[in-house]
């Protein structure tokens, strides 16, 4: 009996089959991430459209509080500075300097608030101002004379690097020479730092080379270092020689190497080889 073999089929069949599931699923998966993507899109503008009418009703509950008087000064700083735990500004840095801009003629306002407390809120608010107005730099030079000395320190740290009235510098560099109480005086020596102004370094160098207290000289010849200029040398050059304390010479030698030029390398060269060689192994170089 002869036998007769079949030829098999289907093969094709199982093939279409498998591209055909496959297919499938890329459409189906293609289908999600695009209404995932709509989905976050859709998310991400209602996130704004939200931040941004939140940033609109915190201005103007701001601008009610400070200037309409709605609550309590005191209240309006605390919300403003971060204080407040319903309301922490510090996370957004952007939208406090934004709402402080915009108050500062009221905050500049409340700088002269009976409470010392308020005070000292309104001026540290005004140091967030990059650019600030002749009336703002007007009520820190009051407030640097003012009877409590929280007030007159809150004043010294809002003096940042920027535009300032002369009648200003002239004052803050009187602090730094002259006041009785040392806090002020070191405080008053790095505001002048933080302004960078050629006019500060003779100041400066009376304070590095004739005040009291080891604290307030040191951060003189570190605000001299911040100024870079070359003539603030003598004075150091006078400190890395004399000055009794530790600090106050590594300080002074720190500004000077960070000046340079032919006169630091002139005052580091009249320096006794063994008190460089120390120095140099306690300030090392950043």
């Amino acid at each position: 009996m002869t036998r007769r073999f079949v030829r098999q089929g289907g093969f094709s069949l199982v093939s279409a089959l498998f591209l055909l599931v496959v297919l499938a699923g890329l459409g189906v998966f293609a289908v999600r991430m695009n209404t995932l993507q709509q989905q976050t899109v859709t998310a991400d503008l209602r996130g704004v459209q939200a931040l941004q009418a939140a940033r609109t009703g915190i201005e103007w509950g701001a601008y009610r509080a400070l200037v309409a008087g709605s609550c309590a000064a005191s209240t309006a700083l605390a919300l403003l500075s971060g204080q407040e735990p319903l309301l922490s500004l510090d996370r957004e840095p952007s939208l406090r300097a934004s709402i402080v801009t915009s108050l500062e003629p009221s905050l500049t306002r409340l700088s002269a608030h009976p409470n010392a407390a308020v005070r000292s809120g309104a001026l540290a608010l005004l140091a967030g101002c990059k650019a600030k107005a002749t009336d703002t730099q007007q009520a820190l030079s009051r407030a640097l004379d003012d009877d409590d000395e929280r007030v007159s320190l809150v004043a010294l740290d809002a003096i940042e690097q920027g535009a300032l009235e002369p009648a200003l510098l002239t004052r803050v560099s009187t602090l730094a020479r002259l006041d009785p109480r040392w806090s002020i005086r070191l405080r008053a020596v790095a505001a002048l730092g933080r302004l960078r102004a050629p006019a500060a370094v003779a100041p400066l160098g009376q304070v590095l080379t004739s005040d009291a207290y080891a604290y307030v000289r040191e951060a003189a010849a570190l605000a001299l270092g911040q100024i870079g200029s070359p003539l603030g040398i003598t004075a150091l050059a006078v400190a890395l020689g004399r000055d009794p304390e530790p600090r106050v010479r590594r300080a002074a030698f720190r500004a000077v190497r960070g000046i340079g030029g032919p006169a630091a390398q002139q005052a580091l060269s009249a320096l006794d080889p063994r008190a460089r060689a120390e120095l140099e192994a306690e300030v090392p170089r950043n």
